[in-house]
């Protein structure tokens, strides 16, 4: 029984050691981590910005700092990985400020012409107006001149039917009208 209660003890004092050694090291990664955030909020803060907090599952007592670090590390060390094998097309962005400028001058210009070709034109309500009433009224359009009406088409005094009925009408020239 003694052997057992002696193996307890040293393993309970061996995990008061390594806890111990465990707070040690959170100290030191906090320390670490306010050093960080200092210094980065030095370097990148703007004048009147807010100082920078750290979030709240790495400021909580007991956090697991240490893997927080190395997973933030390992982060940042691939974007800047990803950041240097970039190679963008500056020329892209030139070309697109060029065209952009063309469709805007384009734009102005159709606009221009849209306004020019609306002065010209009257309003679509003021083609409804009769002429007298008109402003400033346009040459009034070409009439069409239609042939006066033929002698045929008259209806006689002495039917009482409609002239609609082709028999009851008089015409010149009985063979151009039959039924």
């Amino acid at each position: 029984m003694r052997s057992v209660e002696a193996e307890i003890e040293a393993g309970i004092e061996k995990l008061r050691l390594a806890r111990r050694e465990e707070e040690r090291k959170l100290k030191g990664w906090e320390k670490a981590v306010a050093e960080a955030a200092a210094e980065l909020e030095a370097k990148y803060a703007a004048p009147g910005d807010p100082p920078v907090e750290l979030p709240a599952e790495l400021a909580a007592p007991g956090a697991d700092l240490a893997a927080a670090a190395r997973e933030a590390f390992l982060a940042v060390s691939y974007l800047e990985e990803q950041l240097r094998t970039l190679q963008p097309d500056l020329g892209a962005i030139e070309a697109y400020a060029a065209k952009q400028r063309d469709v805007d001058a384009r734009a102005a210009e159709l606009k221009t012409a849209t306004d020019e070709r609306d002065e010209a034109r009257p309003p679509p309500a003021a083609l409804l107006l009769p002429p007298s009433l008109r402003s400033a009224s346009p040459p009034p359009p070409p009439s069409l001149s239609l042939p006066p009406p033929s002698s045929a088409l008259q209806p006689s005094a002495e039917s009482s039917t409609p002239p609609s009925n082709p028999q009851n009408l008089k015409t010149s020239n009985p063979q151009t009208l039959k039924p």
